[in-house]
């Protein structure tokens, strides 16, 4: 009788078994070594039962400067931080501050302004080459950035009745046309009569067309947050020859304007002043000097509605956001009047 081949055929079975042992084992060690080198971050990601909502809860702790690399984590996390939602919440936390810009060129000698190139200024993020980039633009049809009219976009933030200024790093040619939640609303440069809206924390941006066309103090854009649909609303006022005021609203969003019924006829005299967002409502200043009266449009119904002012013989000359009451500041920086709600 003739063994060999058994004999052959069964140790050939043991070494395959041996060999699967050993590679199970070596896969078990490698996975333990990963495990081990694992950030805190990666390691939070991989718990299957750690809701969502936790993690919203966690990362709308963070300071403004650890949200920039902490939303490249994972997916999950990049929808979260770039969610209207959390950005609304994540400001909310954050202390009161303004959003101004800053000429590239300020603080450098008069000898040198006009030789200074866009090179030479320490850019992280260019709101103009992100549009160029976004609209496929070849390089070579980039317009050419005259320092002059570059611009940093910078945040002072006030605390504990102190002003620190912060920098964002970031540049950009078009001025200001509304801002709110640290959201702002540029003019685009590379693309006339068009606006831009940016959050410069996450640095997302996108380009949005321009409300119907008015000149100068003759048109006011305000931004909001409807607590009911959960998104952010631009709202463009402007006024026609006939001194008739038409209103057009966006949601940030869409790339389409809609028609709503404007203020009734004589109750704004000018619309050189940009409207404050407090109490879910938009509040413009209606007169360049004396004021009896400001407009309000909550957000949410999108009515314009007419609110007496205390008769006081100061002209109030503009107003401010303080946590959740609007301050009427009047001509008489000693009288205030706060209206909450």
């Amino acid at each position: 009788m003739n063994t060999k081949p058994l004999v052959s055929k069964t140790t050939s079975l043991l070494r395959l078994v041996e060999e699967r042992i050993k590679l199970k084992r070596e896969l078990e060690e490698n996975q333990k070594k990963q495990h081990r080198n694992k950030e805190p971050q990666d390691i939070l990601v991989s718990v299957p039962y750690l809701h969502k909502d936790c993690i919203f809860n966690i990362i709308v702790r963070l300071p403004l400067e650890s949200l920039q690399t902490s939303r490249f984590v994972c997916k999950s996390w990049y929808e979260i931080v770039n969610s209207p939602t959390f950005i609304y919440a994540h400001l909310q936390r954050s202390d009161i501050g303004l959003i101004f810009l800053s000429p590239v060129t300020k603080g450098l000698p008069s000898s040198v302004v006009g030789k200074t190139s866009v090179s030479s200024v320490k850019i992280d993020f260019s709101v103009e080459a992100k549009v160029s980039e976004l609209q496929s633009m070849p390089v070579h049809h980039w317009p050419l950035i005259d320092p002059p009219s570059l611009f940093y976009i910078k945040f002072l933030e006030i605390k504990d009745g102190k002003g620190t200024i912060k920098e964002f790093h970031t540049t950009c040619m078009g001025q200001i046309r509304a801002t709110f939640n640290g959201l702002i609303v540029l003019d685009n440069c590379m693309k006339r009569r068009g606006l831009i809206v940016l959050n410069p924390v996450t640095r997302e941006l996108k380009p949005i067309p321009l409300g119907t066309r008015s000149s100068p103090n003759h048109e006011s854009y305000g931004l909001g947050f409807c607590h009911e649909s959960k998104r952010y609303k631009l709202v463009h006022l402007f006024q026609d020859d006939l001194r008739y005021v038409g209103c057009e609203i966006m949601n940030i969003g869409s790339r389409s304007w809609r028609v709503v019924d404007g203020p009734p006829s004589g109750l704004f005299g000018w619309l050189g002043y940009q409207p404050i967002f407090a109490i879910a409502a938009l509040h413009w200043v209606p007169n360049v000097d004396h004021n009896e009266y400001i407009v309000s449009m909550p957000v949410d119904v999108e009515k314009f509605e007419k609110i007496p002012l205390p008769t006081l013989e100061e002209f109030m000359i503009g107003f401010l956001k303080w946590g959740d009451f609007l301050v009427l500041c009047p001509v008489n920086t000693q009288t205030k009047w706060m209206c909450g709600s």
